[in-house]
């Protein structure tokens, strides 16, 4: 029942059919981003709901927790490249249809709402990943099977549908969210309630009806960024609910319902398949060289090294000879650059926009900007992968990848933007997104031009394997990457709190916090202590800093676009020579 055979349809099957099972299941395996990007901010205040309560998740573990799904995925990947034809699709697929939902969602979602981060990571990166596997790095090698003459354009729809899972997503957790949503108990402002000395990990304690209870603390600004504006700030109990845990379960099964779908539809060529009209398809079959196609005989001007690694693919270079040559290395090196600069704008888009244009616009026009910007971003990265695979098809992987560069000034407009923020903040909110929007068109090439990269660099035959290979450095650069901006935005933050902290008068920080500034860093740990509160406490014309807390890191990621440019140009002038036998 799950062998491969019983998908294998006649040479007069119609394979443009192939793109139903293949762009539904884009944009369920799209899904995945969801938690972070469209959830992070509520997924931090499951148990507050107003404001971030002791025990709720961070978001300096929760974004880098996100992004290790997809490295498992593509370990996997690496691990399992020749033996993937093996497992054969249909059984993959059935795989992913249980492994990947309930790995990444439902088990994730139940998880938040009992509060059990160490249950949430375990089921995120261990299942989640490997249904991801089952899933993900499957699609364009099968897109390829169907399309060899038009690999650009085949793996490039199925990226379109990728992103597209998130564009589609977003109004969907919107709505989910709303749903289930339920506004907290307010007990009263900040000055009515009696607190009581905080318990353990710096809880938040109030005396309700003669007995301590936890409670969080969230000023205006706080709950217009939670989505509970109609409510005044003061004092809340934890006994309300933002929806996202629901919603996680909710979007699980939905992606099920999809992959479902797609792993009853596809279908494999018959054996000797070869696409095109009657007389290139009579003409590439009394070819004896196996690997004879459109890339060597397009390759020309710029690309015309590319005609000689596709010839000498045919001359039998194996996967082991390819990874011996300095190419492989230089095409990872420009994929993990490109992918560094987008994702961390993908995850952590919500948290940017809430700190950088909290304080200026207002935290309700903030608030809006937020919810919006994963959708603006998730269009761009459609846009993205929906261009790149026939832009490579028409002018060469080379030129291509050449034009990349141009991310390095857009991520350079995102800190200009920041230092303007509080000046002109309506000049500075429109540079942010326009520079976010260009560096996550780019950023969606990544992916896209593994494959038909390494199909002009190695040849037709190793493109699938080069691309299991390499596939690897997307999410283990979205690691790195996430993970660098959530560290630093951390540590910038409680740098600010101290001095912030510095600035506040002795008795009224500790009226405030109950606790002195000797306290103030285990108090921002423990949610005690934030920027919104410590401003209330200083004159109205105290700067916020919270739009500088991403600096530092976007110029570290204009580097590392800038280091993916200078390998995209001596991936193709270098001449390709097959590694002598060890």
């Amino acid at each position: 029942m799950f062998d491969d055979d019983r998908i294998r349809v006649a040479e007069d099957y119609n394979r443009w059919g192939q793109l139903a099972p293949i762009l539904t299941a884009g944009v369920a395996i799209g899904f995945y981003a969801l938690p972070a990007a469209a959830l992070g901010p509520s997924l931090c205040k499951v148990q507050g709901v107003v404001a971030q309560a002791s025990t709720d998740f961070t978001m300096s573990a929760l974004v880098p927790t996100t992004t290790l799904m997809p490295l498992t995925a593509g370990i996997l990947a690496s691990l399992l490249a020749s033996r993937c034809e093996d497992m054969g699709v249909r059984r993959l697929a059935l795989l992913a249809c249980t492994a990947y939902p309930a790995g990444v969602f439902v088990i994730p979602g139940i998880a938040a709402h009992y509060n059990s981060f160490p249950v949430f990571a375990a089921s995120y990166v261990a299942l989640g990943g490997f249904g991801f596997f089952c899933a993900y790095p499957q699609q364009a090698p099968h897109a390829l099977r169907w399309f060899p003459d038009r690999k650009g354009l085949a793996v490039s729809l199925f990226n379109v549908s990728f992103g597209f899972g998130l564009l589609m997503g977003v109004p969907i957790v919107q709505k989910l969210v709303g749903y289930f949503k339920r506004a907290p108990t307010r007990l009263g402002s900040f000055d009515e309630v009696e607190m009581v000395s905080s318990g353990a990990n710096g809880a938040r304690m109030a005396l309700v009806d003669g007995s301590a209870q936890e409670v969080v603390l969230a000023t205006q600004r706080d709950l217009d960024l939670s989505g509970f504006a109609q409510l005044s700030e003061g004092v809340f109990l934890l006994d309300g609910s933002n929806g996202a845990a629901e919603t996680l379960v909710c979007v699980g099964a939905l992606g099920s319902v999809i992959l479902q779908f797609a792993a009853m539809t596809y279908r494999l060529p018959a054996k000797g398949f070869v696409p095109g009209p009657a007389e290139e398809a009579a003409a590439a079959k009394a070819a004896t060289g196996p690997s004879v196609g459109t890339a060597a005989a397009t390759a020309t001007g710029a690309d015309a090294p590319n005609a000689a690694a596709v010839e000498m693919s045919k001359g039998g270079m194996a996967l082991e000879q390819a990874m011996r040559t300095p190419h492989l290395y230089l095409l990872a090196l420009s994929t993990m650059g490109i992918s560094m600069t987008g994702l961390p704008f993908l995850m952590n888009g919500k948290f940017m926009i809430n700190d950088i244009f909290g304080g200026s616009l207002g935290a309700s026009a903030a608030a809006a900007s937020a919810a919006a910007f994963p959708a603006l971003l998730s269009a761009a990265n459609t846009s993205g992968r929906l261009a790149w695979g026939p832009v490579s098809d028409r002018i060469g992987s080379a030129r291509t990848l050449a034009i990349f560069g141009v991310s390095v000034p857009s991520i350079l407009m995102c800190p200009a933007a920041a230092s303007l923020s509080a000046a002109d903040p309506a000049t500075a909110h429109m540079l942010f997104h326009a520079g976010a929007a260009a560096t996550l068109v780019v950023f969606a090439g990544g992916p896209v031009m593994i494959a038909p990269a390494a199909a002009e660099v190695f040849g037709r035959d190793l493109a699938a394997l080069v691309y299991r290979r390499l596939w690897v450095m997307v999410p283990l650069s979205n690691v790195v990457g996430t993970t660098l901006m959530s560290i630093t935005r951390d540590m910038s933050y409680k740098s600010h709190c101290v001095r912030l902290a510095d600035l506040c008068d002795d008795q009224a920080f500790t009226a405030a916090f109950g606790s002195g500034k000797a306290d103030v860093a285990s108090l921002v740990e423990a949610k005690a202590v934030t920027i919104p509160l410590l401003l209330k406490l200083l004159p109205a014309d105290t700067p916020d800093p919270s739009p500088l807390l991403y600096n530092d890191v976007f110029y570290v990621l204009a580097g590392c676009s800038g280091a993916a440019l200078a390998a995209n140009l001596l991936l193709f002038r270098l001449p390709l020579k097959v590694p002598l036998a060890r």
